[in-house]
């Protein structure tokens, strides 16, 4: 196994080590892990800067893993631990530096480091030394860092079902935890406050919760629920598939029709302006991509249809009727129906740009 280490170490192991290194500093030196720091994750303890600090470390031990299954899980896990640990070196050098021109620094010198890496603060030493010291902090940094290198190898040479159910329970468990509030406003609309205050503790989702979540994740995963359930849907006959269609389009109707009272004000308003931005990118592809129609002023069909609506529905001065919302969208929509066909049937015979 050294062998295959020392003959693989400068065009895998080195190579992915400096370019996750490189990944990390930037990382470090933009202020990503101080800023996203105070935003809890799992409990009081991992947090979103803790994620962002050792995700090159992930990063690069999964690729290094791509290239060394080859000779076996073992010697891909071990060089994927020496990846990472690579990783760490320039976040090692980064934590002597603040030491010496930053917190050792005398005040009346002429040349100071934070005047032009700002982010470079004593904090960030702190963070980046688990508050353990700078010898103590570095060792734990670059074990961190193998540790990390070692599960971007897990989600490679596994077997396959294991692989797949690791890798969706740290899904999971990452995508509830970003989306904390998200998910806690929702079980709040739903009167679902039991469960809340089981999931979540604060902000952060519950160390245990998290566990059950991985878990879950990980078995249906591992059994292949989805997988099973798309072969029987596979044999079902055209009949069914048919029956099975309608099924799912009404409950999709009527999960969108629900949806604002499920996930609540804000997130509503939120959907609803990625709704809007989605069905304008969707005309613009048919414009130009079906179309074939350079059209640079495309929002104005939208602003015609937004203007007819803000019309004939104010109450105020410059309000023409007092429609509501749903009595005015027929009209809209028939304003930039008719201002596309104005302006589009003379541009149809067009050509170039």
């Amino acid at each position: 196994m050294i062998n295959i280490l020392k003959e693989n170490f400068r065009k895998v192991i080195g190579r992915f080590g400096l370019l996750g290194s490189i990944v990390a500093l930037y990382i470090a030196t933009l202020g990503v892990i101080e800023v996203f720091f105070p935003r809890l994750m799992i409990g009081t303890t991992v947090t979103l800067g803790h994620i962002f600090l050792l995700a090159p470390a992930l990063g690069a031990g999964l690729f290094t893993a791509k290239e060394m299954k080859s000779y076996g899980p073992t010697v891909a896990f071990v060089a994927s631990a020496l990846t990472g640990m690579l990783t760490s070196l320039s976040l090692v050098l980064v934590t002597f530096i603040i030491q010496v021109f930053v917190v050792q620094v005398n005040p009346d010198a002429v040349f100071k480091l934070r005047e032009m890496f700002v982010n470079l603060s004593p904090r960030l030493l702190e963070l980046l030394t688990f508050g353990q010291g700078l010898v103590l902090g570095n060792l734990l940094l670059i074990l961190a860092f193998g540790v990390m290198g070692a599960v971007g190898a897990s989600m490679v040479v596994l077997p396959e079902k294991v692989r797949h159910g690791w890798t969706s329970g740290l899904i999971w468990v990452f995508a509830i935890g970003l989306f904390s509030e998200n998910v806690s406003q929702i079980l709040n609309e739903l009167s679902a406050k039991g469960i809340n205050k089981l999931l979540f503790t604060g902000k952060a989702l519950n160390p245990i919760a998290a566990l059950v979540v991985f878990l879950i994740a990980f078995g249906l995963s591992y059994y292949g629920v989805k997988k099973h359930a798309g072969a029987k849907m596979a044999s079902w006959s055209p009949e069914q598939h048919k029956k099975a269609n309608i099924g799912f389009t009404i409950l999709g109707i009527l999960f969108i029709v629900s949806l604002p009272w499920i996930v609540g004000l804000f997130l509503s308003q939120a959907l609803f302006i990625i709704g809007m931005y989605v069905l304008m990118g969707l005309g613009l592809n048919i414009v130009i991509g079906y179309a074939g129609l350079l059209d640079l002023g495309y929002v104005a069909f939208f602003a015609f249809g937004a203007y007819t609506m803000g019309i004939l529905t104010s109450a105020g001065e410059l309000g023409r009727t007092d429609m509501n919302f749903w009595m005015a969208l027929p009209f809209a929509v028939l304003v930039g129906v008719i201002w596309g066909l104005m302006l589009g049937f003379p541009v149809l015979r067009m050509r170039g740009d």
